[in-house]
């Protein structure tokens, strides 16, 4: 960990700030980068297309994620 975290307490402060970022901010973004709900729909068509998802965990990707 020497050369990830030089100082005491970093790692401790980097898992505080990704969770921040899981539990907070995530849910933040899509309502203010998608400016309808037809463009939204479109780009998770496009991530679920893309990514190879399965019948059904590609339908929860798109309309529940």
């Amino acid at each position: 960990y020497g050369n990830v975290y030089p100082e005491k307490g970093m790692q401790k402060e980097e898992m505080k700030w990704r969770q921040w970022a899981d539990d907070w901010l995530v849910h933040l973004i899509s309502p203010n980068v998608y400016r309808t709900t037809g463009e939204a729909l479109a780009s998770f068509d496009y991530i679920v297309r893309e990514g190879k998802f399965g019948a059904v965990e590609g339908f929860f990707a798109k309309y529940v994620g």
